[in-house]
């Protein structure tokens, strides 16, 4: 949570007609900051120390970077990536093919180093081509044609989408909960957290995220949440907690041409 306060203050100094400088350079911190937790971590220590170190922020903004990458060519209509990003079966395929191929590496290394925390270049490298493969998936789902009707074939999975944002702030307090309360069986309390983190996320949504959404950033050209899904847009919330101006590029609705 901490990180995304941080974002609200940063985020008007970032290029955000130029999302591949943004890209490489979350994805260089993040590549130093394994780096460096590899070359100063003692061998004498739990390995699994080493492992919650390389999964915890900066060491994750690779991928966050890449999410920002994809939201600001989709947004930017004169970015020469965005006609690429526009559905199509054409874009969708190649996005598919890229998104099969880095999926398939990196399960093929995944498989033959599964214990790969004793090696340097795994540890540092690896999840930046973890992130990539998902970032090609994003791509293709963005591209896709009929993303209109799979959304609407998956719609309780399009809900969960929508209040992700109140599961990730959640979770964790429910888990403590659920813990400090005991349960018979591991599947009840399993099963308990995950109905409280939804009711809870659920609830937050509606009666704060969505109203306060609507309240203040609510304007024609420059809503915040998606006119076909009701996803929140990321960009324009961080863009809205920082006081930024709105972008002079409309928000590219996500409806198939």
């Amino acid at each position: 949570m901490q990180f995304y306060v941080f974002m609200a203050f940063v985020f008007r100094w970032l290029p955000a007609h130029r999302p591949f400088l943004v890209c490489f350079a979350f994805m260089a911190v993040a590549l130093a900051w394994r780096a460096g937790v590899w070359y100063t971590f003692d061998p004498s220590l739990d390995i699994l120390i080493l492992v919650s170190r390389v999964q915890q922020l900066p060491a994750v903004l690779d991928a966050f970077g890449l999410g920002c990458a994809i939201a600001l060519v989709v947004r930017n209509r004169g970015h020469w990536l965005h006609k690429y990003l526009q559905a199509g079966w054409n874009n969708s395929i190649v996005w598919l093919v890229m998104a099969i191929i880095f999926s398939m590496v990196s399960l093929k290394m995944l498989s033959i180093y599964y214990n790969y925390w004793y090696l340097w270049w795994m540890v540092i490298l690896f999840r930046s081509l973890l992130a990539l493969a998902f970032a090609f998936w994003v791509c293709f789902l963005v591209a896709l044609p009929a993303r209109q009707l799979l959304a609407r074939v998956l719609s309780l999975l399009s809900y969960v989408g929508k209040i992700s944002y109140g599961i990730y702030l959640w979770h964790m307090l429910v888990i403590l909960f659920v813990m400090k309360i005991g349960m018979a069986h591991p599947w009840q309390g399993a099963g308990l957290v995950v109905l409280l983190t939804l009711a809870i996320s659920s609830f937050t949504w509606h009666f704060f995220e969505q109203p306060l959404i609507r309240k203040y950033h609510d304007k024609p050209g420059t809503s915040v949440v998606c006119s076909s899904c009701g996803c929140i847009n990321k960009t324009d919330a961080l863009a809205l907690m920082a006081r930024r101006k709105p972008q002079k590029y409309p928000v590219t609705n996500f409806t198939a041409t």
